[in-house]
């Protein structure tokens, strides 16, 4: 039997710290979200893609 799993990619390049990280921290929440109740017991992969990204596109509290 072979094991269900939804991959989000997130190319932190284009993500910068600002006015949008906090909608983005709730969007991301949402889609977890949405994904666990629709989707009982497939697992999650996230992968953080960090080509060409620099401490500009690092948000402070995830740095820590």
């Amino acid at each position: 039997m072979g094991v269900c799993l939804a991959v989000v990619l997130v190319k932190v390049a284009r993500h910068k710290k600002g006015v949008q990280t906090e909608e983005m921290k709730q969007y991301v929440a949402w889609f977890l979200e949405q994904h666990h109740q629709q989707h009982l017991g497939v697992r999650i992969v996230l992968i953080f893609d960090f080509t060409d990204a620099g401490v500009t596109n690092m948000v402070r509290t995830c740095t820590h």
